[in-house]
C-alpha cells in the first residue's frame, strides 16, 4: 500500500472515531469545550520515547459555548495498528497553546 492510501485509511478511521475523540476532549476539559474542530491535513504517523508504539496525531481547535477559542491540541490517538487501525486503544491530548 502506497503512503496516499495509508494516510487515506487513517484519516478515515479517525472521522469515523470523531465522537468518541470528541467525548473525550470534552470529559477531559470539564465540559468547558462545546465544539471541537478537526484538522484532517494534520493527520501523521508519529512516535516518541513515551509511546512504545507509533501512534496517529491530528491537530484540533475546541470552542466553548459563546463560540470562543478556548485551546489548541495535537490529539495522540493510539489505535490497534496505525497502518490498518481498527480499534483506538488510547487517546491523550497535547496542548500546544
Amino acid at each position: 500500500m502506497n503512503e496516499k492510501e495509508s494516510h487515506e485509511r487513517q484519516v478515515a478511521f479517525l472521522q469515523a472515531h470523531e465522537a468518541q475523540i470528541t467525548r473525550f476532549i470534552q470529559t477531559k476539559e470539564a465540559s468547558t469545550v462545546a465544539k471541537v474542530e478537526y484538522n484532517w491535513r494534520t493527520v501523521a504517523v508519529q512516535s516518541s520515547m513515551v509511546y512504545e508504539y507509533p501512534y496517529l496525531a491530528v491537530d484540533i481547535t475546541c470552542y466553548n459555548n459563546k463560540h470562543k477559542q478556548i485551546d489548541c491540541y495535537r490529539m495522540s490517538i493510539h489505535p490497534d495498528n496505525v497502518d490498518h487501525p481498527t480499534a483506538i486503544l488510547n487517546i491523550d491530548g497535547i496542548d500546544v497553546d
